[in-house]
């Protein structure tokens, strides 16, 4: 089968050197040797530019490139870059080619030599090129192919990237931009999301009657689909901000979450209450959630209020416990992520199984520096405290779950009347 066309490509000054050279070739070839059609180097590069922006669809195949000793080293590498790219495959020679622009210059289907490289050797290296032409033909468009998609991949892959980025900045400004201040109080928060985006959302707020409102839920599941569910819970709860009972508040989250199901599992878990800011009484419900906790002088105690998980079941009832949070104690509210960000060092046997020590994340709690526990600890030093700790977890750059934390410090009277001064 006779051989395909070859370019036979040359700078200025070597268009004679280029044809003696492929003389030596040709000759070297055997029967039916490939037939040259000389171009200019600048020339072929401009077709090549002209390929790569559409203009032209016809990418040279086989090239002998043949450069004079004068030309730039910036020039024949940028030479080869096209080539490369138009996925050519062939040869490029210049008199005494160093060795290091020669290792610059190879790469894909092209070779770079000195012009005094064996003819022979050369021409049986492109007769196996060309008698592979048909296989070669077939890898180039499947890298052309592979290469559109990849670019495909890649802007839908910074799409994605920006709606996410988009979509955990409007999360954020569903968190307050503060958490309130009243006399005798002290708020302090810890918000990780697991990814761009988090199930968790918490509030807290003064109402008009002299109370602090607050909450923490958790959509279950993770990403965006529960990312949108924490929208339809914040909604609900904030809500209830000074006309409802925390009781009332959760229920009427129930029947809306309940009323959204079409079909669809949206489950959550929340507890929610109320401080009266002069007496300190705490209301408090809870669905589903970890029960809250009551830290003080390095223990720890839950407020068991438990109530089924939201969207489960209509109709559901809700109870509420009340109690009076003393100077000195904090009340912590916070998300399941704990009982897997603080694995433990015990492990305990059941069932003949190693376990992990689900309650290592209530001794982190209770031993944090919190308002109280000396003269100089406050309520966003312990959140700061926590977050520390979980960043000398190991796995830590890659959290299980998110994380949510929301403490509320009854200050001791000394504290309180240093502030009032």
């Amino acid at each position: 089968m006779e051989a395909p066309t070859i370019l036979l490509a040359s700078s200025d000054g070597a268009s004679d050197h280029a044809r003696e050279l492929w003389a030596r070739i040709a000759s070297a070839w055997g029967p039916h040797p490939p037939r040259a059609q000389p171009i200019d180097a600048a020339d072929l590069a401009d077709k090549l530019i002209a390929q790569s922006e559409g203009s032209t669809s016809n990418a040279p195949a086989a090239v002998v490139v043949v450069l004079d000793a004068d030309t730039p080293r910036a020039t024949a590498i940028a030479l080869a870059h096209l080539l490369r790219d138009a996925l050519a495959y062939g040869f490029v020679f210049m008199p005494d080619m160093p060795q290091d622009l020669a290792t610059q210059i190879t790469g894909g289907g092209l070779v770079g030599v000195p012009d005094d490289h064996p003819p022979k050797a050369i021409a049986t290296a492109l007769r196996a090129l060309f008698g592979r032409a048909d296989c070669i033909h077939e890898l180039q468009r499947e890298i052309r192919i592979l290469s559109s998609f990849q670019g495909g991949v890649r802007q839908e892959m910074d799409r994605m990237h920006e709606e996410l980025n988009l979509a955990a900045v409007i999360q954020q400004e569903l968190l307050p931009a503060q958490l309130p201040q009243a006399p005798g109080l002290e708020c302090g928060v810890l918000f990780r999301p697991a990814t761009y985006v988090s199930g968790d959302i918490y509030d807290a707020t003064r109402t008009d009657d002299g109370r602090l409102w607050f909450f923490v839920a958790d959509a279950v599941g993770h990403g965006v689909p529960a990312a949108l569910l924490t929208m339809v819970i914040s909604r609900s709860l904030r809500a209830g901000a000074g006309t409802r009972t925390p009781a009332e508040a959760i229920t009427a989250l129930n029947a809306d979450l309940v009323r959204a199901q079409r079909g669809r599992s949206r489950f959550a878990t929340a507890v929610c209450g109320t401080i009266d800011i002069n007496t300190l009484e705490v209301t408090l419900c809870t669905a589903g959630h970890p029960p809250a906790l009551i830290l003080g002088g390095g223990a720890s105690r839950a407020i068991e209020s438990g109530g089924a998980l939201l969207g489960v079941f209509e109709g559901e009832p809700y109870q509420q416990e009340t109690f009076i949070l003393r100077p000195g104690e904090t009340l912590l509210l916070y998300s399941d992520g704990f009982e897997t960000a603080f694995p433990g060092n015990q492990q305990t046997k059941a069932a003949g199984k190693a376990k992990l020590d689900t309650q290592a994340y209530l001794l982190e709690f209770a031993n944090l520096p919190w308002a109280g526990s000396s003269p100089e600890a406050t309520t966003a030093h312990a959140m700061r405290r926590l977050a520390e700790r979980v960043d000398c977890q190991a796995g830590s750059l890659h959290q299980q779950d998110d994380l949510t934390a929301l403490a509320i410090a009854a200050l001791p009277k000394a504290k309180t009347r240093r502030r009032a001064a």
